[in-house]
């Protein structure tokens, strides 16, 4: 064989060899992309989870302040009023999940005029991950 002849045969292309290669760059591209999506999805991912803790955290908020004027309500209708526990169905939220607010009202210690209230609201109340937002004041007995 001469040299030209073995050149020629070694410049034929071999179909295997182009299947071998075509796979090594579909993989090559297909971690190029994933490298460049991953760190974006996770970044929403990690977006979308401070949204729905804010969105909770807010809720929380609302019941836990509508906890204390509950409270101050029935402390005007029934003066030994002592707490609850009010279970917020989501038909009367928003819609997505219930709520539980807890209510304690207790006399102050070493004083006779003064009740403290205490609210702790959760939301949702079945379901985690979820918020907890807590209120505190002290009324006057009249």
């Amino acid at each position: 064989m001469t040299k030209s002849a073995f050149a020629s045969a070694s410049s034929v292309v071999n179909p295997r060899a182009n299947r071998g290669m075509a796979l090594v760059i579909a993989l090559s591209a297909f971690l190029a992309a994933a490298a460049i999506l991953l760190p974006a999805l996770v970044s929403v991912a990690s977006h979308q989870r401070h949204i729905r803790d804010d969105r909770f955290r807010s809720q929380a908020e609302l019941l836990a302040q509508a906890g204390i004027e509950r409270a101050i309500a029935a402390l005007k209708q029934t003066p030994g009023y002592r707490g609850e526990t009010w279970h917020v169905q989501a038909a009367d939220l928003d819609g997505f999940a219930p709520a539980d607010v807890e209510i304690r009202v207790q006399p102050i210690a070493d004083t006779l005029n003064k009740l403290r209230v205490q609210v702790h609201a959760d939301y949702p109340a079945d379901s985690l991950p979820r918020a907890r937002q807590s209120r505190e004041i002290v009324l006057p007995i009249r």
